[in-house]
């Protein structure tokens, strides 16, 4: 099922990789095809290959927790450092919760954390040089959200 896009999104569309283009316009975020990713996975030892799909599987298992994403995403879409309680205000997430997913995200090098030794206290978040080279991921599901919709996906988490 498609959305209608509107011309202001035109503007900013970015490429995403999609099955029905050929590999010349199919083109990565890092700026490589299908193929030269393809060849570039298949250029690495078995040794790095499999530390690279470790990482992946290490990321996108942090990536899937609950509100992982929402919370990366209000950093990818951020003019500078957040507070827990604009985090907490702009997105319907329990407390305990954020404060978790927080702590993932830091633990994994994603987001630094900087305490202010003021009354009241003042914690601000802010992402890595890391994390923001994930943020470009987030813009090619936006990209891709607004032309798509998935199918027969159940997306209420309150079950």
């Amino acid at each position: 099922m498609s959305k209608g896009s509107n011309n202001k999104v035109k503007a900013v569309r970015v490429v995403v990789p999609d099955v029905t283009r050929n590999e010349e316009s199919s083109r990565l975020g890092s700026g490589l095809s299908a193929g030269e990713a393809r060849d570039l996975r298949e250029s690495l030892s078995p040794e790095q290959r499999q530390q690279v799909e470790t990482t992946v599987e290490e990321l996108l298992s942090l990536l899937g927790s609950a509100h992982a994403i929402a919370v990366l995403s209000e950093f990818a879409f951020a003019d500078g450092p957040l507070r827990f309680s604009e985090l907490e205000s702009s997105l319907d997430i329990a407390a305990n919760t954020l404060s978790v997913r927080l702590r993932e995200l830091t633990n994994a090098g994603l987001l630094v954390r900087e305490e202010y030794n003021e009354v009241p206290p003042r914690v601000e978040y802010e992402p890595t040089a890391k994390a923001e080279q994930l943020f470009p991921a987030f813009g090619h599901f936006h990209v891709w959200a607004i032309d798509h919709e998935l199918d027969g996906v159940d997306t209420d988490l309150s079950r």
